[in-house]
């Protein structure tokens, strides 16, 4: 009885090093206000996880539905972390319209936040600059531009590098995120994305999504908890000569 109730003890001890915690938190960001505008630009919500670019009305007000947008789609995640993996934090969109006053080329900055909240509560940021170039839409109306979808945009330089947010990271219980990177998500006709230069292109009219990955894989067993294991092993041997003896 006594090696029975031990090793019992053992599997317990073992499965609760070897149980990987359910990851969770929150995806989010701002976006600078645009910068070096080589052309007008009209835009509203720098700062904001929107930025909205172009279109205004009359009285040189943006009008949200008829203008260009990037949006950092906020975003709760949650992930189990069992045997670690990858995962979707969030997602970041641009809408393309055409317009007038979309600034030519400009740069801005995008500011991207994970707050983990389990295993452990942990805030990490990560800000990096890109440039953004508006083509000239070679159609006389804007709605004829986005019907052809000729002359896509250009976005260079939105990409995470390998030790983005400080990767590698200990999220505690066991689990490390190792790396965050973007990749192409939803995207129509004329939209592509390089994920290691940071190219992305969008057509007039189109729609285009990044993802945004997470890596996590586990903290391998530490050296006591292979004893444990080779002790449970010796336990069970143990145990069957017992009964065959008996």
């Amino acid at each position: 009885m006594k090696h029975i109730a031990f090793a019992g003890a053992v599997t317990v001890a073992l499965s609760s090093l070897a149980q990987a915690s359910t990851v969770t938190g929150d995806f989010g960001g701002t976006i600078g206000a645009p910068t070096g505008a080589t052309n007008i630009i009209r835009f509203e919500g720098a700062d904001t996880n929107r930025l909205d670019w172009g279109a205004q009305s009359s009285g040189g007000v943006v009008v949200p539905e008829d203008s260009s947008s990037l949006t950092i789609n906020e975003n709760p995640f949650s992930f189990d972390a069992s045997g670690g993996g990858e995962f979707l934090l969030g997602t970041i969109t641009w809408n393309n319209q055409s317009n007038f006053s979309t600034g030519g080329d400009w740069s801005s900055t995008v500011s991207l936040s994970l707050s983990f909240l389990n295993p452990t509560a942990i805030d990490l940021n990560e800000s990096f600059e890109f440039s953004i170039s508006n083509t000239p839409d070679g159609q006389p109306t804007a709605e004829q531009a986005e019907l052809l979808g000729t002359f896509p945009d250009e976005i260079s330089g939105f990409v995470l590098g390998a030790s983005a947010f400080d990767a590698p990271v200990d999220l505690g219980g066991d689990l490390i995120l190792d790396s965050v990177y973007f990749s192409l998500f939803d995207a129509g006709a004329a939209s592509a994305y390089n994920s290691e230069n940071g190219f992305w292109t969008n057509r007039e009219g189109g729609t285009s999504t990044i993802a945004v990955y997470g890596s996590i894989s586990e903290v391998p067993l530490p050296a006591g908890a292979w004893l444990l294991i080779s002790g449970l092993g010796g336990l069970i041997v143990m145990r069957r000569r017992e009964k065959q003896a008996a």
